[in-house]
């Protein structure tokens, strides 16, 4: 017996089950039918959905002096990785830029009677490259 005292074969049964369970069909395009949208203009700034669409700047990463620091920072903005070599020139979109210049290191500090207080203290060392000193190519 099935559900609500109806009599029902086994065939019948998984016939059913199997067409309600069956996804529909899929076209998968091949790489080279995929059409993927880009933008020239420019993007929001507030919202960085990939590193294409944004305006960018050129830019120099500092060294502070620290010798822990790593030569090479490894930044990241919503799953888009740049690595950054120091003391060169490097052509980086606006978000990325001003997510580097709000990293801080919080350092606590006491005062001359002991009390706790807190510096933030950049954790970059972030330069504009002047227009005219803009690398070609």
């Amino acid at each position: 017996m099935g559900p609500g005292g109806i009599k029902v074969s086994g065939d019948a049964v998984d016939n059913k089950v199997s067409e309600a369970v069956k996804p529909p069909e899929k076209k998968i395009l091949p790489a080279a039918e995929k059409k993927i949208e880009t933008t020239t203009v420019d993007a929001d700034p507030s919202v960085f959905t990939h590193p294409e669409g944004h305006k960018r700047k050129w830019v120099i990463l500092r060294d502070t002096g620290n010798p822990h620091e790593n030569k090479q920072p490894f930044v990241s903005l919503n799953g888009f990785a740049f690595k950054i070599q120091k003391n060169v020139p490097v052509h980086l979109p606006v978000p990325v830029i001003e997510m580097m210049k709000r990293c801080v290191f919080t350092k606590i500090e006491r005062d001359d009677d002991g009390n706790e207080f807190t510096r933030d203290i950049p954790r970059y060392n972030i330069e504009l490259v002047p227009q005219n000193e803009v690398p070609e190519g």
